[in-house]
């Protein structure tokens, strides 16, 4: 924020837990998946076991929508831009994810 660019990188070798580090644990299969006792689980577990990319975009939303209504409050317009760059590099080769 305040025009700032960030970067998230992780490095390792294959099957150290880079992909579980950056986007948490993956979502199992559940036959009932509309019962309000397994939303409920899916929430808590999904909570704890997010990822460091899940929860560096809720910081950043989270600060736009607070900035959004500081300026609302003081009768101000509040405007923000956000782009994204997603790309893995696996050895000498750079593959846009989002392309």
């Amino acid at each position: 924020l305040n025009g700032f660019n960030a970067s998230i990188v992780v490095y390792g070798q294959t099957g150290s837990g880079k992909t579980f580090t950056m986007f948490g644990k993956e979502t199992s299969h559940h036959s009932d998946t509309n019962s309000s006792a397994y939303i409920r689980s899916k929430f808590r577990e999904f909570n704890r076991d997010r990822g460091v990319v899940i929860r560096a975009c809720e910081e950043v939303f989270q600060s736009i929508k607070e900035r959004k209504s500081a300026a609302a409050r003081n009768g101000l317009e509040y405007n923000a831009e956000l782009s994204v760059t997603y790309v893995e590099i696996f050895g000498d080769e750079i593959i846009d994810l989002l392309d």
